[in-house]
């Protein structure tokens, strides 16, 4: 491979994303250790090394990158570095053929029509030349300026995208990664509105290609986040502006949220007319709002109304009456958002005992949701608490105590008359109470008040236990800690089939160690290798094990 030609010997892909990393200059960090043994960064994902030696004649003779690519000969960064390096070598030569000086004088004297012609001509057959030609460019006006960003979208997704569209999980980051980098390079203009325009075909891209794209790894979502927030900031420049700016985004914004895009992702589109709050100062962009947002509440699920109350409610507080909010309040209180805006404004108030009847109001409303129970007992709690009602705060904390909030514990210690007993009782209760959440809270008050007894009654009815609790038992209960343990090793060895599960039998025997000592677990072994030895595979791994132990 040859660096005047390598294009020839590398997949189209892999030439496009290289060309690209080329021209965003992701190339850095140029060391030329010897003549023709280059050591290069290239900026990705993350920083990748590329090495590589080159030869007079532009042979590549070694190249490698710390990349994980192992889909071919060449990744995308060694193709970037070959274009990089092909560039300084031809300028080496170049200064070495025609000294700078003379070259300046030389440029000088050309007339003007041919100096231009030259630079087309060039410019034609060098991409490089020709991004950074168009990049001194201004743009004439904003259909040029959303054009240039358009066609930016579509080198991207080019890059990236398959003969089908589909956008693969490996790719998913890098793309996310480009599109970001446009929004921030694109959005850096004056004109609120131009921001605005920007940022909407980023986000429109970035939702559509949820529809066609592996975007498990949340690329997506941030892209979709970070043009929301430049569309939340064009609104909230343009309020300062004139008016006719505000009114000309509020349309845009509003059109925008009724696109087709947002068919199976509302709630971005919620996040939309988020955004346009920024513009609600004014009572007329608010009242248009207001019935923009009343229009969708007629029309949409009952799931959706959640973000559409949000909606109505800050455009409430921030323009209309306390006659019409409450109104408001008490049309919606069903629904959980509402309620909660009720209470806190009701405690804000002071009319505590109203702040507690809608909270338990929606504990009774909300009893088959784990959720929001939780969240309007906690609620009445901290209510109670607030206005020194104890006894009835003690009796919600003993309740979300037992729901899997260990942090009540605390609360009781305080509000608890009987102090003394407490512990044994939050133990009775959560036994009694036979949930998960229940015992995720009793495991986590015994290791916090480090109570061996239960500890080893743990351990007895479940000897896997053993392995959290048996250092600390060891001490007090060392016979039962080394036979609790030759249970669950014999019991694990008597479910394991296969060479995975045999390593982690192994891997409790050697954890063991430091709890029952290296005699009692080498003990194990040899009975194991007489239980099992018609399984060769246990048998193996016990083997290697026994070299560990005594190396």
């Amino acid at each position: 491979m040859n660096l005047t030609h390598f294009e020839n010997r590398i997949s189209e892909v892999i030439l496009k994303r290289a060309h690209r990393y080329f021209l965003e200059g992701r190339v850095t960090d140029i060391h030329e250790i010897a003549g023709g043994e280059f050591e290069v960064v290239v900026e990705g994902t993350t920083d990748y090394e590329v090495s590589l030696v080159v030869e007079a004649d532009g042979d590549i003779l070694y190249s490698e990158c710390s990349c994980p690519y192992d889909m071919g000969p060449v990744c995308k960064h060694e193709a970037a570095a070959y274009y990089e390096i092909r560039r300084i070598l031809q300028e080496r030569r170049l200064s070495n053929s025609v000294p700078s000086a003379e070259l300046t004088k030389i440029l000088e004297a050309m007339p003007r029509e041919e100096l231009i012609s030259l630079l087309l001509e060039q410019a034609q057959k060098d991409c490089l030349l020709r991004e950074k030609l168009i990049g001194h460019g201004k743009p004439a006006d904003d259909g040029s300026y959303i054009s240039g960003v358009e066609r930016a979208i579509e080198k991207i997704e080019d890059n990236y995208s398959d003969r089908y569209g589909f956008i693969a999980y490996a790719e998913t980051m890098d793309y996310a990664n480009d599109m970001e980098e446009l929004l921030d390079k694109r959005s850096d203009v004056e004109d609120p509105v131009l921001k605005a325009e920007v940022a909407w075909r980023i986000l429109r891209k970035a939702v559509g290609a949820l529809k066609y794209a592996d975007d498990s790894g949340g690329s997506f979502e941030l892209l979709i986040d970070s043009a929301i927030e430049t569309l939340r900031q064009a609104a909230e420049e343009s309020a300062k502006e004139e008016r006719e700016a505000g009114e000309e985004l509020l349309e845009r914004i509003l059109v925008w949220s009724a696109d087709k895009v947002f068919d199976e992702w509302e709630y971005i589109s919620h996040n939309l007319l988020f955004a346009a709050l920024e513009l609600a100062d004014v009572p007329d962009f608010r009242k248009r709002l207001m019935e923009w947002i009343m229009e969708l509440f007629r029309k949409a699920d009952e799931y959706d109304w959640r973000d559409l109350l949000d909606i109505q409610m800050d455009l409430i507080v921030q323009g209309g009456s306390e006659e019409e909010l409450n109104r408001f309040l008490d049309e919606y209180v069903q629904y959980s958002n509402v309620r909660e805006e009720a209470i806190r404004r009701a405690a804000n108030a002071g009319a505590f005992k109203e702040a507690i009847e809608l909270a338990r109001q929606g504990e009774e409303q909300d009893s088959e949701d784990a959720g929001l129970m939780k969240k309007w007992r906690r609620m009445r709690f901290n209510l109670h608490k607030e206005t020194g009602q104890k006894r009835e705060a003690e009796k919600l904390a003993w309740m979300l105590l037992v729901d899997g909030e260990l942090n009540d514990y605390g609360e009781l210690r305080e509000l608890s008359a009987d102090s003394g007993q407490l512990y044994e009782t939050a133990k009775q209760k959560l036994k009694e109470a036979g949930t998960w959440r229940a015992e995720r809270v009793f495991l986590s008050l015994i290791d916090q008040e480090n109570d061996l007894p239960e500890m080893m009654a743990r351990s007895w009815a479940k000897p896997s236990s053993i392995t959290s609790y048996g250092k600390r038992l060891a001490g007090e209960y060392p016979e039962e800690v080394v036979e609790i343990y030759e249970t669950y090793i014999m019991d694990t060895a008597k479910r394991s089939s296969n060479r995975g599960q045999y390593r982690e039998l192994c891997n409790i025997l050697k954890a063991s160690i430091g709890t029952i000592g290296k005699v009692q677990v080498e003990s194990l072994i040899v009975r194991l290798e007489a239980d099992y030895r018609r399984r060769p595979a246990m048998l193996d791994e016990l083997e290697r094990l026994k070299r560990e132990i005594h190396s």
